[in-house]
């Protein structure tokens, strides 16, 4: 369908609000469902839908609210309104959630567009936004129309109690943002995402959620399982971002207030000012975030935080504060590079960098204050505000000394680098009865309960070091801040995690066979000693004297196997035999002897021992000395009488 319009004669007077149903509306359209392609070619017009140009204070949905379609205008285009004034329209049910959903592609030939609305000035309240198809915009003079979203180009309206995702290709001039162009609404209670795959480029102010924002963004933790808290409110950035001026992960330039968020997406520009892996330029208030790149190209090359000028891992250029914050990607530019901030006009406190290369500041201002800054990299170790943490403290509590470790970091003593508790799963874990080798992993995932009942875990399994172990051994378990999962997905955050355990080595015990030879001989008869379920036989290097090897617990095949091929037994000694190859060769009768055996465990004493701990015996069995028998023959004799012959 294609609408057209006559222009206006003067700058008042140019035509807008047009939509593929109704220009304004005033009323109640129900169950709308747009699977057309709408072609609204407005000469000088803006404020442009899918559904309609204009929804008033007294317009109203009822139903799904859906654009399949392509739509496409001049400026301020929406895949379903060009303009939303109803402060409810947004607003659905907690037991009934509002889905508005654009599938369609939203392009503007001369300036803004969103896929769902392109200004909204109400509430989003209980409600399900999503764009996963391609929204386009240009550069506009007009400032009214000169923002493109996923969702929003203009957003006014707070929100709470609301996710809002794009999974899409957004691209436009100024004030370009993954969900919302230009943003002055506070968000609470919700989630803003940008997927893994969702690419957004455009001008100045360009961010994975938002380009330019005035508002107060806060994500954070809820109740889950058992009442255990979780990342439930989430604010992140997982795509790819470039932009020209003022480009951040989340947010291209920021004049409100954004707290507990992240970025794992690449972030690039190739002009001079405000690349950051958090957000481009900052005059507001930045708290609890942290820049871990994940994303990778078509070579499998791990992105970067790129540009050319003030160029930081977490601000470009920082005029505001910024505080608990920490970057651990590689960041690349030409002038005013820095591992967290390109250039410091603000006030940082407790912060860190993980770059090995490079500092953490790439200039900063007489007038900039920074508080708790610690490096990894050796290029700071002459610095006057960052504190250098050499390789083998980085894990260390005591390194990071102004970091308030009870409410907002978290670190496994010499186990981690700190992380940011709100992105941490809460658990609790139960009793551990005793456990010993057995040549099978012990898994201790069945002692511990998390609020997200263990899904970011099930997911990525290297997120939690040492929940799995199969030697003998003292171990802690700990986690990771974020790991990739197996489908590939970023968001799989680490847990807040108090579990020890020991894994105890198998006692052996060795039993030798009984001896027993004649007085005098070096033959000997044998007694096996006893073999059970537990028990391996082994001979020793002389025929005849043999033990038995038994496990003080369940001996699996894979115990029986590394025991047989592992353990040696050498004969040492027979106390039964006097030493002389001649003459009187055995002891005497009737006293106690033993033979003894050497037995060794080798490389086995990982994961077994004796009896007193001890990796080397040397066992005894008895050796006994019999009487011989002796036999008299008497030779029968002719005498006679009286002859002595």
């Amino acid at each position: 369908m294609t609408i057209k319009a006559v222009a206006g004669t003067d700058e008042d007077d140019k035509p807008s609000f047009f939509g593929g149903v109704a220009g304004l509306n005033n009323g109640t359209i129900e169950d709308v469902r747009n699977g057309r392609d709408i072609n609204l070619n407005i000469e000088g017009g803006s404020l442009v839908g899918g559904i309609a140009g204009q929804n008033n204070e007294n317009g109203k949905f009822v139903g799904k609210l859906v654009n399949e379609g392509a739509i496409s205008g001049l400026s301020g285009v929406g895949g379903i309104l060009g303009s939303n004034l109803n402060q409810s329209l947004l607003v659905g049910k907690e037991d009934a959630l509002l889905v508005v959903t654009n599938k369609g592609d939203v392009t503007a030939t001369e300036g803004g567009a969103a896929g769902i609305f392109y200004q909204n000035s109400g509430e989003i309240k209980f409600a399900v936004l999503t764009n996963t198809g391609s929204v386009s915009g240009k550069e506009s003079e007009d400032s009214a129309t000169n923002s493109t979203g996923g969702l929003f180009g203009v957003n006014a309206g707070d929100i709470s109690d609301a996710t809002l995702i794009n999974s899409g290709t957004v691209a436009g001039g100024a004030n370009t943002g993954g969900l919302i162009g230009t943003n002055s609404g506070n968000v609470s209670k919700s989630s803003l995402i940008n997927t893994v795959g969702a690419y957004v480029t455009g001008g100045e102010n360009t961010g994975g959620l938002i380009g330019l924002n005035s508002g107060t963004i806060a994500g954070g933790r809820i109740e889950g399982m058992d009442d255990l808290l979780y990342y439930g409110h989430q604010i992140y950035n997982n795509g790819a971002v470039e932009g020209a001026l003022n480009v951040g992960g989340l947010i291209g330039q920021n004049k409100g207030s954004l707290t507990a968020a992240y970025n794992t997406g690449s972030v690039v520009s190739d002009l001079e000012n405000g690349v950051g892996g958090i957000v481009g330029l900052n005059t507001g208030k930045i708290d609890q975030v942290f820049n871990t790149v994940l994303l990778q190209d078509a070579d499998g090359e791990t992105g970067s935080i790129q540009g050319k000028g003030n160029v930081g891992g977490v601000v470009g250029v920082n005029q505001g504060e910024l505080s608990n914050a920490y970057n651990s990607t590689t960041v690349k530019g030409a002038t005013n590079v820095g591992n967290l901030v390109g250039y410091n006009q603000g006030t940082v406190e407790d912060v860190f960098a993980t770059n090995e290369t490079g500092v953490m500041f790439g200039q900063s201002a007489n007038n900039a204050r920074v508080a708790g800054a610690y490096s990894y990299s050796q290029d700071d170790r002459n610095s006057d505000t960052v504190h250098y943490i050499a390789p083998d403290k980085t894990s260390a509590i005591d390194s990071y000394a102004s970091f308030d470790f009870g409410d907002k970091w978290k670190i496994y003593e010499g186990l981690s680098t700190p992380m940011l508790r709100v992105f941490l799963t809460q658990t609790k874990v139960s009793d551990i009865d005793d456990v010993v080798y057995n040549a099978q992993e012990h898994d201790f995932e069945n002692h511990v309960t998390a609020g997200d009942q263990l899904a970011a875990y099930n997911n990525a399994n290297k997120l939690l070091n040492n929940i799995k172990n199969t030697n003998a051994g003292d171990y802690a378990v700990s986690s990771q801040q974020i790991a990739i999962g197996t489908d590939g997905s970023h968001n799989n955050l680490g847990y807040d995690i108090d579990l020890s355990y020991t894994i105890n080595k198998a006692q052996l015990n060795v039993t030798l066979d009984e001896i027993s030879r004649v007085y005098g001989s070096l033959a000997f008869d044998t007694t096996k000693a006893e073999e059970g379920e537990n028990s391996i036989r082994f001979e020793t290097d002389r025929n005849g004297y043999g033990l038995v090897v038994s496990v003080g617990s369940d001996l699996t095949d894979k115990m029986k196997d590394e025991i047989e091929k592992g353990l040696t037994s050498k004969f040492e000694s027979d106390g039964s035999l006097t030493g002389a190859s001649t003459g009187r060769i055995t002891q005497d009768v009737g006293q106690d002897y033993v033979w003894t055996a050497g037995v060794d465990l080798g490389s086995l004493a990982q994961n077994y021992e004796f009896a007193g701990g001890s990796s080397q015996i040397k066992a005894q069995g008895k050796a006994a000395v019999t009487p011989a028998k002796l036999f008299v023959n008497v030779n029968d004799a002719d005498v006679i009488y009286g002859r002595d012959k």
